[in-house]
């Protein structure tokens, strides 16, 4: 699909803003906030499961097939974190350009909320081994209220990257950063144009790479990986599915269960034509907003 450029405005998502009965910035904050508060949540039950870890002296690493056939890389960590700056800003560039960037944002957080509510359920239900007994974990709280908190706080603010005392361990099934390679890539992929026919194969790479370095720095089990590259691409066709087809949600209500705070933000697009993001640029934003800053320096 050729992407389309300032005014030359398709026939789809557009139809259905006269018809919103809620701004599409509005909206976007609420997803915005509802993502917040799951990555919130998500931070207070690491730092449970960060206290219920098994002792490393008395419960040896999972033999995993993959873990024990490498040696555990320090640097892996700033691989991780640099591949996930490079999608994260990849996507943060396209979207300012993007005319529907509100939809597609409310569309990313509405999904992947979901996977990360559900995770939080099974980090909490097993408990298993550290994947290595060099890891620098962070101190176990006393189990207080005040010491968990502060502890959740800093793990939210850094983004899980650490406490400054030592990462967060234990929080294992299943792997929250594969799910943001898998999304991100996937969104940056899906409304930004293939300039040269290489800038989405070299996303991807970034994000095989990306993988691959959160296994050697041994911060997830091989299984974990597993599990959110399976669901990941599940419940974005699902999602997708179900946000670009709105005959098929009244004969599948499992969606409001399912994706609750899509079946919100998606309500007043019920025309087909209405539910289809197509690729359109507009610079005229971005030039409004650059010297909008222009002018309050």
């Amino acid at each position: 699909m050729l992407p389309l450029m300032n005014g030359q405005a398709n026939q789809g998502i557009g139809k259905a803003k006269s018809r919103d009965r809620m701004g599409e910035g509005k909206k976007t904050l609420i997803s915005f906030l509802s993502f917040a508060l799951t990555m919130a949540l998500t931070s207070w039950v690491a730092v449970i499961v960060n206290d219920r870890r098994p002792d490393k002296d008395l419960h040896p690493p999972l033999p995993d097939l993959f873990l024990e056939n490498i040696n555990p890389n320090n640097n892996a960590h700033f691989v991780m974190a640099g591949t996930l700056f490079i999608l994260g800003a990849t996507i943060g560039i396209t979207l300012s350009f993007h005319t529907y960037r509100h939809v597609i944002l409310q569309r990313y957080f509405s999904s992947i909320i979901v996977l990360y509510i559900w995770r939080n359920f099974t980090l909490v239900v097993t408990s298993l081994p550290l994947a290595h007994h060099h890891i620098p974990c962070a101190p176990k709280t006393d189990g207080t209220f005040e010491m968990r908190l502060k502890q959740a706080l800093e793990e939210f603010l850094t983004l899980g990257a650490t406490t400054g005392s030592g990462v967060i361990c234990g929080d294992y099934l299943y792997s929250g950063h594969t799910l943001s390679y898998i999304y991100l890539t996937y969104y940056a992929t899906r409304y930004s144009p293939n300039i040269g026919c290489i800038l989405h194969p070299i996303m991807w790479i970034t994000s095989v790479v990306g993988i691959i370095s959160l296994l050697v720095s041994f911060n997830h089990y091989s299984v974990d990986v597993v599990v959110s590259l399976i669901l990941a691409p599940v419940f974005l066709t699902l999602h997708e599915v179900l946000v670009e087809n709105p005959a098929l949600r009244p004969k599948y209500k499992f969606h409001r269960l399912l994706f609750p705070l899509m079946s919100f933000l998606e309500a007043d697009r019920s025309d087909p034509d209405s539910c289809i993001i197509h690729n359109v640029y507009d610079f005229d934003y971005v030039n409004s907003k650059l010297k909008w800053c222009r002018e309050c320096l």
